[in-house]
């Protein structure tokens, strides 16, 4: 039986998702299927990750709009798009992900026989979305396949009667490709991920402004692209911090900023699973987050293999920065202790494989608990 397996997002930029999908999709070719990832943006912009050269890329050209009639007139050609493209292919099963695009996705297949799993990618209950949409959210996901989620914390954000078809699948990472940091002194600190409210880059701009003198010698380098991008500059401007903070966009080669420092920070909000410190973990860096929902504590065992502090308190945040600039053998403690962790904590993309291919009728033995 030849399975042929789409994979539907919003875009192919940088991200967790996109990372994700990356790596499964490479598993589903080396095991003979066929795969097709479907993405709404522009055919334009290259892709971020390096897909498998068997892998089909659908770029739909159908990016969102924002206000009113537009907003809706663009998720229904995404659904009269997604539809025809569905009802066009012969594919076994559809894996859909981030919750917007799991809506869509379940529409355009209802009718088509086609399976389809969706993957919750963040905490659906801090992401600001209108009653509409909450209302598909609870109505569509009875639908589902399966839902898959990235931590057993999360469960409960869905409806009750859905929790049971839920599977835990934490992220699959590969082996860090590129280079490790170049030192474990190297006075760098380094942050990554979307420019948005979500990450707390401006909580950890406050943060490091607090200690910024006590620890001359260090740099803050925040790696990632998005729309608060001018609001983080002026506040870096704002505090002081020019020369010292910097904000280079996206790294040229996925995964290649743990080359760039020696400690790394997680200042989120929220989360889903955060890929980079997973990644930043695995790469020896030491590390410090906020205890957000969801993620950081199923990654780190506080003071042993990195600092754990109450989410949203910046003063703590502040400490525990210095703390780990400041004292040599805890930083390296911590990043010894970081990579084994951080390594055994990921899924395989086996795992994922076995999922996908439950649905598609094929015998499994290699499925996550």
């Amino acid at each position: 039986m030849t399975v042929h397996v789409a994979f539907v997002l919003a875009g192919l930029d940088a991200g967790g998702a996109e990372r994700v999908i990356e790596i499964v999709s490479r598993a589903a070719i080396e095991r003979g299927w066929q795969v097709t990832v479907v993405a709404f943006d522009s055919p334009a912009s290259p892709p971020f990750n390096s897909f498998h050269p068997d892998v089909r890329l659908e770029r739909l050209d159908l990016p969102p709009r924002s206000g009113g009639a537009a907003k809706w007139w663009a998720v229904a050609r995404r659904l009269a798009a997604l539809r025809r493209l569905l009802r066009a292919r012969q594919f076994t099963v559809l894996v859909s992900f981030l919750t917007k695009i799991n809506v869509i996705s379940l529409i355009s297949a209802s009718g088509t026989g086609i399976p389809t799993i969706v993957a919750e990618r963040n905490n659906p209950q801090r992401q600001a979305m209108s009653p509409a949409w909450n209302f598909a959210l609870r109505l569509l996901y009875a639908r589902a396949a399966q839902i898959v989620l990235q931590t057993e914390r999360s469960r409960p954000c869905l409806p009750p009667g859905q929790r049971a078809r839920a599977v835990v699948l934490p992220n699959p990472m590969d082996r860090p490709r590129g280079p490790q940091p170049v030192a474990p002194d190297l006075p760098v600190l380094v942050a990554v991920g979307r420019l948005t409210a979500q990450k707390g880059f401006d909580l950890l701009l406050d943060a490091f402004s607090a200690i910024a003198e006590a620890v001359p010698a260090w740099k803050l380098v925040i790696w990632g692209e998005g729309p608060d991008r001018l609001e983080l500059e002026r506040q870096v401007a704002q505090l002081g911090l020019t020369g010292r903070v910097r904000l280079p966009g996206l790294s040229e080669v996925p995964g290649s900023w743990v080359s760039t420092g020696s400690c790394f920070v997680l200042p989120s909000r929220y989360e889903g699973y955060p890929n980079v410190l997973l990644e930043a973990m695995q790469a020896r860096m030491a590390v410090v987050a906020f205890d957000c929902e969801y993620g950081p504590s199923e990654l780190i065992e506080h003071q042993r293999n990195g600092l754990l502090v109450a989410n949203g308190d910046v003063r703590a945040l502040s400490e525990a920065l210095l703390r780990v600039m400041t004292d040599p053998p805890l930083r390296a403690r911590l990043a010894a202790q970081a990579s084994d962790q951080g390594w055994h904590k990921r899924a395989t993309p086996e795992s994922w494989i076995d999922v996908i291919g439950r649905h598609a009728g094929l015998e499994c033995t290699n499925l996550w608990h």
